[in-house]
């Protein structure tokens, strides 16, 4: 089990690692004002990432749609936006 805090810029930033242990994840956007946009790699753009709304939060499990691989963030032009995560693994 891990937890903390990213500031995700206007550059492609590491969110979480890729974790095949991972057994569930929440993520929010912690910030005021600032939309987050997630992807999958480091190539995510504000125009291909998933909206992730300013005072929001979303949710996986080990379910449907469990994202193993890393998860990245990007904020537009200037803009920056604090991201929390609690990310449950195997054995925790």
């Amino acid at each position: 089990m891990a937890y903390g805090a990213v500031n995700v810029t206007d550059t492609a930033t590491l969110i979480l690692a890729a974790n095949v242990q991972r057994q569930g994840i929440l993520l929010v956007n912690a910030d005021e004002d600032d939309t987050v946009y997630l992807g999958m790699d480091a190539s995510v753009t504000v125009a291909n990432g998933l909206p992730f709304y300013s005072n929001s939060s979303r949710q996986m499990d080990r379910g449907f749609g469990l994202w193993l691989g890393p998860i990245y963030g990007i904020c537009d032009t200037g803009a920056a936006a604090s991201v929390r995560y609690w990310e449950v693994t195997k054995g925790a």
